[in-house]
């Protein structure tokens, strides 16, 4: 019973720590201290590395750990911390859009695909201008048009985005009963979840496809454990339209998973069955590797481009698939410097890199690994923002098969007490690590003060019938229609909107009549005096008219003030 006090006491204490923030906004102190003071994190490795073999440590907090609640009780203190965090998440992506901080380009792209696919073009890319398929293989998109078309509204793929996220720790959830994980080992792994650097920095980022792959690969995972074959494969093959890159991880997945089906050594019908379909959902995704690279990208490309863009960014060691396997293996010293200095050792810091000691994770992620690793792009190179949520999900189920004795070290050294009772210890210090780095990043920005200014603004333009160019964070904001098909006129604002001969849109007959700025947001893929720059050119033009509101600025063709 006193165990059970002092957990409510610690359980009461954390959640007060998340609930401040939460109901008054920003971040509370202590998270944001640590998250500011990396280097103290590898203070806290060391210090868990000597405080986890002192008896008097594991004596007096071991005791509190590794006892197994009442099943409702512990039910009900996951779904609290569950919907805390799902209002949470809401909030932020909520307060994100209406401080104008959602990245527009990117967000307008995966948002404007679908409703330009109603009008007659099929994955229309608005930035570049022709189909998306050409740079990201995503058919999975299009299992959601249904409930896309009837939505109709930004707010759809907004909201979508932090639901996917959190819906992530169902399967996890599943995973650690089947795995019989004490009820203290669930709570701290799910709190770690919920504040996970990686996580946050997906959700800040706002809607990209691959936040599919967290929950998705975490569903694999679990029919692998309950042995549900089919529900596996079929899983494996929606994956596999999320993005072109999943049959690559999907290929190495499914080889780790028949390696920790034999290293289990109870090969018996039932695996046996399983391996086969492992090597089904490996060849699927062989299939779609080949689909994808050697057929629809190809076919989708504007003439004018030579090569596939994606492999031009993903490693210096070449430009195509073959090159790129080639350079990598004649500069093998070459890639492992490079995995050593990439962002995929870092997500496993708060991990004590436990990961690393699982077969699994090293042939599951070694083409994630290597690929990211070596390539031009730093944000792909450090898993910055989306491109860590492949990664995500094998660190965690990595993870449990360390705590399942799924690892290098052998089992006499597992089944010590010695052992055991350090691991509870590191456990408690993980947690802390883990919620210091991501509760930084858990901050909710403030309503935009001019906000109210913009919707003035944009009572003048009539989307309907005029076409647009608007500054990228202010897309998200203008809502589509099916039927009309007004997406057309909706532009992301480039250098070529300022040549109203060359820009018209997409039905041929009608010029930019409108443009819309405001340089105190975020002026990507401009400079803020590139975009003064533009502005000035559009006040010099006499067939303009110019409306200022607040911080917004609107220049709007004659001709339409004359019909108003």
């Amino acid at each position: 019973m006193k165990n059970l006090k002092i957990f409510y006491f610690f359980y009461v204490f954390i959640i007060a720590t998340f609930v401040i923030p939460f109901a008054f906004s920003g971040t509370f102190f202590w998270p944001t201290v640590l998250s500011n003071h990396r280097n103290f994190f590898f203070v806290l490795i060391a210090g868990m590395a000597l405080f986890s073999f002192s008896s008097s440590i594991r004596s007096h907090i071991g005791r509190y750990l590794d006892f197994n609640l009442e099943s409702k009780l512990e039910f009900k203190i996951i779904a609290g911390i569950s919907i805390f965090y799902l209002l949470s998440y809401i909030k932020m992506v909520l307060l994100n859009y209406y401080s104008f901080a959602v990245d527009g380009i990117d967000f307008a792209v995966v948002d404007h695909m679908l409703p330009f696919t109603a009008a007659g073009k099929f994955m229309y890319h608005t930035v570049l201008g022709y189909n998306h398929f050409a740079i990201h293989v995503t058919p999975f998109l299009l299992l959601l048009y249904p409930i896309h078309k009837f939505f109709s509204d930004p707010h759809f793929f907004l909201l979508l985005h932090p639901f996917v996220l959190w819906s992530a720790v169902i399967p996890l959830y599943f995973l650690m009963k089947k795995m019989n994980i004490s009820s203290t080992y669930k709570i701290i792994i799910l709190f770690l979840f919920f504040n996970y650097n990686p996580v946050i920095r997906v959700l800040r980022y706002n809607f990209h496809f691959e936040v599919f792959y967290i929950p998705l690969f975490l569903w694999v995972f679990y029919f692998f454990e309950i042995r549900k074959w089919w529900a596996l494969l079929f899983t494996a093959i929606i994956i596999n339209t999320i993005k072109e890159d999943a049959s690559l991880y999907l290929l190495s997945t499914s080889l780790a998973l028949t390696v920790l089906l034999i290293m289990r050594k109870t090969i018996g019908k039932s695996n046996l069955k399983g391996i086969w379909f492992l090597m089904a959902a490996a060849a699927v995704s062989a299939a779609f590797f080949y689909l994808n690279f050697s057929i629809i990208i190809p076919a989708s490309r504007d003439p004018s481009i030579q090569t596939i863009v994606m492999t031009s960014i993903i490693s210096k060691y070449g430009t195509t698939q073959i090159g790129i396997i080639l350079g990598m293996l004649t500069h093998p010293l070459d890639v492992l410097v490079d995995v050593f200095k990439s962002g995929a050792l870092k997500e496993l810091m708060c991990f004590l890199f436990l990961p690393l000691l699982t077969p699994f994770h090293l042939i599951a992620t070694f083409p994630q690994v290597a690929i990211t690793a070596t390539s031009n792009y730093f944000d792909i190179r450090m898993l910055l923002i989306h491109y860590s949520s492949a990664y995500i999900p094998f660190v965690f189920y990595s993870f449990l098969l360390f705590l399942n004795g799924d690892s290098f070290l052998p089992s006499n050294i597992t089944n010590k007490q010695t052992y055991a009772n350090s691991l509870k210890i590191a456990m408690v210090l993980i947690f802390i690590l883990g919620n210091s780095i991501g509760s930084g990043y858990i901050r909710y920005n403030q309503i935009n003060s001019g906000y109210g200014d913009f919707t003035k603004i944009k009572k003048l333009i009539n989307i309907d019938e005029e076409f647009s160019c608007i500054q990228g964070p202010l897309v998200p904001h203008f809502k589509y229609n099916y039927k009309n098909g007004n997406i057309k006129n909706i532009a992301i604002f480039t250098k070529e909107c300022l040549d109203r001969n060359m820009n018209v849109n997409m039905n041929g007959n009608m010029s930019v009549k409108n443009y819309l700025f405001n340089t105190t947001l975020g002026n990507y893929p401009y400079s803020k005096n590139e975009t003064l720059e533009f502005i000035k050119i559009l006040d010099d033009n006499k067939n303009y008219i110019r409306f200022d509101v607040g911080e917004f600025v609107l220049f709007q063709d004659k001709e339409i003030r004359k019909w108003k």
